[in-house]
């Protein structure tokens, strides 16, 4: 177990020592492909005409009353 946490440590130093130790490099200076903003894409799609009238009904089928039933409205 000590063993173990003697290793842990060292890893630990030999991470902290070399980050310590490395050059920062000075941040990129801005190109200008970096400035331009993205080409544009494809035109997006026209939007679809509404379906033509009396074709789609919006109401819900009702399906046909089970044989034997009374008539009228359903429940």
């Amino acid at each position: 177990m000590k063993l173990l946490a003697f290793l842990l440590c060292l890893c630990c130093l030999i991470f902290l020592f070399q980050s310590s130790t490395q050059a920062r490099a000075p941040p990129l200076p801005p190109t200008p492909g970096r400035l331009q903003p993205p080409a544009p894409g494809p035109p997006p799609p026209a939007p679809r005409p509404p379906p033509p009238a009396g074709r789609f009904n919006d109401q819900p089928r009702s399906s046909p009353p089970p044989p034997g039933a009374p008539p009228g409205d359903r429940p």
